[in-house]
């Protein structure tokens, strides 16, 4: 064993040490949720701790720890834990009923409000999550260029959508290969392109080899399962210039990044994406 080795050894003792409640609560999800969880990046060796309660900007785990949260489930509680004007409209709410399978004027105030921010969205379709969000945003892309393939960006997420379960991991490689993650077949694999989050040219290559048979370029302005890392400075440009030159057009995945400003990010780079 090296010293590292055992350094990281004697950091998990003292977590479990310190965690008992956790560790049990972790067992029960153990026997009754694969690997123990329902959201894989919530989970960090050797057990994730478990959340009691929140307020503010703190959680507190069961073991009466409190943390500091700079997650904020990924930016979507940016008002924090639990925000006490958000808590009474969604009481009232839940007041007139919480599920109506109809239309309301909710959707409508809401639909409105994003597209009066959001410059490049012309009309809005609400999912139950971003997995389908991209789903539908490739299907739509692809009825629109009758073209079947996808290109991502190496280390880019975007969800469980099989298309896009291709090299999340960034390996570091010169010309990324089309890795898919476990379960996904090489049959749709082999329909998504994968191109470098470090090399301008190389990406602009690859699209221009593949552009003619590809709907849609998806991409994250800034990689957060990646570990929020922000390409090249005039990558996002070259690579939206290079789809739209073979009609491949550009999704720009702003699941976490929308909150960075007024109008999302894309507000503050220029961008406009399809």
């Amino acid at each position: 064993m090296t010293g590292m080795d055992k350094l990281i050894a004697d950091l998990k003792t003292a977590y479990a040490d310190r965690n008992p409640r956790s560790e049990a609560a972790f067992q029960r999800a153990l026997a009754v949720m694969p690997g123990g969880n329902s959201r894989t990046q919530l989970y960090f060796e050797p057990f994730p701790f478990y959340v009691d309660h929140a307020e503010g900007a703190y959680l507190h785990d069961l073991d009466g720890h409190r943390y500091l949260d700079v997650v904020n489930n990924y930016t979507s509680l940016i008002h924090g834990h639990p925000d006490a004007e958000t808590a009474r409209v969604i009481a009232e709410q839940a007041a007139r009923g919480t599920a109506h399978a109809a239309p309301s004027p909710s959707e409508i105030e809401l639909a409105e409000e994003i597209t009066s921010r959001v410059a490049s969205m012309e009309k809005v379709r609400f999912t139950n999550s971003g997995s389908e969000a991209v789903l539908y945003a490739i299907r739509l892309a692809r009825h629109a260029t009758g073209r079947p393939d996808v290109i991502k960006v190496e280390g880019g997420y975007h969800g469980g959508n099989e298309s896009v379960q291709v090299s999340v991991k960034r390996l570091g490689a010169d010309q990324p290969a089309a890795l898919p993650e476990e379960g996904v077949p090489e049959s749709v694999a082999s329909a998504t392109h994968v191109i470098p989050f470090d090399d301008i040219d190389e990406a602009v290559r690859l699209i221009g080899e593949h552009g003619a048979t590809s709907a849609a370029l998806i991409v994250e302005p800034i990689q957060g399962f990646g570990g929020g890392l922000r390409p090249p400075e005039g990558y996002l440009e070259a690579i939206s210039k290079a789809a739209a030159d073979t009609g491949t057009l550009v999704i720009l995945d702003e699941i976490q990044t929308l909150r960075y400003a007024y109008g999302g990010i894309q507000q503050t780079l220029g961008l406009t994406p399809d």
